[in-house]
């Protein structure tokens, strides 16, 4: 091969390899460049990431700031209306007998107490027929030896309790809250209630002093 060809040869070569390195550099650059593109992306995504966290931390703030002031003024409204309630029911149990009597005929009369009586009845939440009854007996009857001075009829000469406004809310009440019960069986209860209150009396009074 002459020197000529040679020459010729190797200035294609140099142009060859200058034309590879020229589009190696211009990818590159281009590769740069997305790199760039493409970290500043994720910056803003994280910046908006971030602003909308802080945005969110404020939101729940300013919730729960609210949810708390709300929460007290509810409180304290109810205890407002707790301190302005009147009640027309007397304070319970009650203690005389002369009081049982006026607290019957005022029932007999009041149709507003006898509501109020009959819900306070249904407070002594108790599915089970026999506890509810004594236990709203109790609340208004109070100790047993009062009990004693009452029987569901006149028995040995004690005032009946058959025919009070009591027994009669009592007994509503009972149906109410006890889904089976029936009247026949709560006046049983009732009358066993009264007509036991004695032999109730004895057995706490032995507890307490057995050689009685």
């Amino acid at each position: 091969m002459s020197q000529t060809s040679n020459n010729i040869l190797t200035e294609n070569m140099s142009s060859f390899y200058n034309l590879q390195s020229s589009g190696w550099t211009q990818r590159g650059e281009q590769s740069v460049t997305l790199i760039h593109q493409i970290n500043n992306k994720l910056d803003e995504v994280l910046k908006e990431n971030n602003r909308l966290r802080e945005e969110n931390q404020r939101v729940m703030t300013f919730m729960t700031e609210e949810f708390v002031g709300l929460r007290r003024k509810v409180e304290i409204s109810l205890q407002e209306n707790k301190k302005q309630r009147t009640t027309l029911l007397p304070q319970l149990p009650l203690t005389t007998k002369d009081a049982i009597f006026d607290f019957d005929r005022s029932l007999k009369s009041s149709d507003d107490m006898r509501k109020e009586l009959f819900d306070k009845f249904l407070c002594h939440s108790n599915t089970d027929m026999a506890k509810f009854i004594s236990g709203n007996l109790k609340a208004v009857f109070g100790d047993d030896s009062l009990v004693t001075q009452f029987s569901w009829t006149n028995l040995k000469g004690n005032t009946s309790v058959k025919d009070f406004t009591i027994i009669e809310v009592l007994k509503d009440s009972c149906v109410s809250a006890v889904g089976n019960a029936k009247l026949d069986n709560t006046e049983a209860i009732i009358k066993r209630f009264f007509n036991s209150a004695k032999d109730r009396v004895k057995k706490r009074q032995h507890a307490v002093n057995p050689q009685t």
